[in-house]
């Protein structure tokens, strides 16, 4: 079975799924840009048995202690919050979508850093 049959079977959104294509499942944890898709990857693998839910809790953990000691949600709220007075609404959207992939993008390469390599699933094509 190859990295995308198994996100199909096991209910991954059709964006990851999309996304993922024809990529192996270590392609798609080194490329990937969206920590909230390596967080549900991290609860699968420990919810089908394929590492211990203490790999997943290390990564949750580490990445809420980061988050706390830095304020990256705190900031990020900040900078959504800010005024708006004089933007346009392609201006509010790009500053919403900036802020939106920044977010994502620090906590998958934060993910990669306690956990460089993917979890195991068994019986996944390379």
């Amino acid at each position: 079975m190859n990295f995308r049959a198994w996100l199909i079977e096991n209910h991954a959104c059709e964006e990851a799924r999309r996304w993922v294509g024809d990529k192996t499942l270590a392609q798609a944890w080194a490329e990937c840009h969206r920590g909230d898709w390596m967080r549900w990857l991290s609860y699968e693998a420990a919810r089908n048995q394929f590492w211990t839910f203490g790999h997943h809790m290390r990564m949750v953990r580490s990445w809420e202690a980061f988050n706390e000691e830095f304020g990256v949600t705190e900031a990020a709220c900040l900078v959504q919050g800010t005024s708006s007075e004089g933007m346009s609404e392609e201006e509010l959207t790009a500053r919403d979508v900036f802020v939106d992939t920044l977010y994502d993008r620090l906590q998958a390469d934060f993910f990669r850093s306690v956990q460089p390599t993917p979890p195991p699933i068994p019986d996944l094509e390379d």
